[in-house]
C-alpha cells in the first residue's frame, strides 16, 4: 500500500494499475519506434478524468509546442517524447498548473525522490526526467508512482492516454 500524498492511496499492484503500466508501455515502445519516421510524436497522459470535476482543462502541452495560459493554470499532465536515442518525460509544474492542482514542497520531494529533474528555463518549464530508450519500463514505473502518490489518482482506469 502507498500513501498518496494527500489522500488515501490504493495499491498499484491492483488490475487497472497493471492495464495501465501494460497500456502505457505499449505506447512507448510504439512511440520509440515512430522517432525514424517522423520529427515530433508524443504521448500525454490525461489527468482530467481521474482527478475529478474539480480539474481544469488543459491546453495543448509544449510538446506540441502550446502551452496553458499562465494565468489559467490547467490540470496534471506526465508526457512523453522520443528522438532516435533518447525518452524524455516530463510533469506538470506549478507554471501550469492550476490553483487546486499546485505542487507543495511535499510533493516536490517525492518528484525529486522519484528522479525528477526540476524546472529551469533552459531545458524544460516542467519537472522531467531523459533516459535512454531501452529504459522506457523503468520511465512508466516512475509514471505511475507520479499520478498516484503526487496527484492523488487511485483510479487508473479513468486516465487518458493520447497521442499528440
Amino acid at each position: 500500500m502507498i500513501t498518496v500524498h494527500g489522500t488515501s492511496g490504493s495499491s498499484l499492484s491492483e488490475p487497472g494499475w497493471e492495464r495501465f503500466r501494460a497500456e502505457l508501455a505499449a505506447e512507448l515502445e510504439t512511440l520509440a519506434d515512430e522517432t525514424a519516421v517522423a520529427d515530433e510524436i508524443a504521448v500525454v497522459v490525461d489527468v482530467a478524468q481521474a482527478l475529478g470535476p474539480t480539474a481544469v482543462q488543459a491546453q495543448k502541452s509544449w510538446l506540441s509546442r502550446l502551452r496553458p495560459k499562465r494565468t489559467e493554470g490547467g490540470h496534471p499532465y506526465v508526457q512523453f517524447a522520443a528522438n532516435d536515442e533518447t525518452l524524455r518525460m516530463e510533469v506538470s509544474s506549478n507554471e501550469f498548473l492550476a490553483p487546486q492542482h499546485q505542487l507543495d514542497q511535499g510533493a516536490v520531494g517525492i518528484l525529486e525522490r522519484l528522479g525528477w529533474s526540476p524546472p529551469n528555463a533552459i531545458e524544460s518549464p516542467n519537472f522531467f526526467i531523459d533516459r535512454p530508450l531501452a529504459q522506457a519500463p523503468e520511465l512508466v514505473g516512475i509514471a505511475v508512482q507520479t499520478l498516484s502518490e503526487v496527484f492523488g489518482v487511485t483510479d487508473a482506469a479513468a486516465l487518458q492516454i493520447r497521442r499528440v
